[in-house]
């Protein structure tokens, strides 16, 4: 059986746990407040980042993982490996994937390496690289859980709502237009991430309770009472997540449910009071 070790990058948002469970191999973003530098998920964690971003005047910056650590994760793990998967956070809202790709072509057996672009992000990612390693402890081969990937995330719907659109305008995820209009009229936009790993604006819906019971109605359509994998992920709201979680629970035929804390890395460019809600397929043709 061939050996696979599967990569990520920390905006994945897994916790430790899972990635101590599923052998999950991960690089680092790196969150900057400041003249200070940390390593995200490992030097500051959710709850001490957003306490400090609450107080701080100054907005954090983000820079994607150092080539030395990708180019040292990937060397070390065609020691042990068979294989490297690689999967990594949107080429359009970062540079992850295109570094991975120069440094793949850097190492001592590129043509054993293979990167791929999530289109996706947080949990959206992380739920991605979490049914790869599963698939791989199942026996499945490299071309199985690429195929399995494709249809995944496809098939995969991803909502987020933002308290306030600032932190998006600030860090370039959205127009300066968009931040406007909508602090103006008070809506609170429906966010998610498009095909090609874009953020936009799914709908517009005036206050929080009018966008969760669009986000319900929008699943059952998409997903046409079909079983799904919930995640709820939250940026320092677990109170909010933990009632979506059970509003969707109740409202959906989920056959699984996480809650999650959003990390330092995404949570730059939402802020606090960010909730997200990932839908997954249960795709049962795959089975290892």
């Amino acid at each position: 059986m061939e050996r696979i070790a599967v990569v990520t990058d920390s905006t994945a948002d897994i916790p430790l746990p899972l990635q101590e469970k599923y052998s999950i191999h991960v690089v680092h973003a790196l969150v900057e407040f400041g003249n200070e530098t940390y390593l995200d998920q490992v030097e500051i964690t959710p709850a001490s980042f957003y306490e400090r971003l609450r107080k701080s005047p100054v907005l954090p910056k983000t820079s994607q993982p150092t080539v030395q650590e990708f180019f040292e994760t990937y060397e070390r793990l065609l020691k042990e490996y068979d294989h490297v998967l690689a999967i990594h956070l949107s080429s359009q809202l970062a540079g992850d994937y295109q570094t991975a790709n120069l440094v793949k072509e850097q190492t001592s057996a590129p043509e054993r390496i293979t990167i791929v672009d999530s289109k996706s992000a947080s949990f959206g990612l992380g739920a991605m690289v979490l049914k790869s390693a599963q698939s791989v402890q199942q026996g499945a081969s490299l071309k199985e859980i690429l195929a399995l990937l494709k249809e995944y995330r496809e098939k995969m719907k991803i909502f987020f709502l933002v308290d306030t659109l600032e932190y998006l305008a600030k860090g370039g995820r959205i127009g300066k237009a968009s931040y406007l209009l909508g602090t103006l009229i008070q809506v609170n936009p429906v966010l998610t991430i498009d095909r090609e790993g874009r953020i936009y604006p799914y709908a517009k819906k005036r206050g929080m309770k009018q966008a969760i019971s669009f986000i319900k109605e929008e699943a059952f359509r998409l997903f046409e009472g079909e079983e799904v994998d919930l995640a709820v992920i939250h940026a320092d709201s677990l109170s909010q997540a933990s009632q979506l979680e059970k509003e969707f629970r109740a409202a959906l035929p989920v056959r699984h449910s996480d809650l999650l804390e959003l990390g330092p890395a995404i949570g730059t460019h939402t802020g606090p009071g960010t909730v997200g809600i990932i839908l997954s397929p249960v795709l049962h043709a795959y089975a290892f």
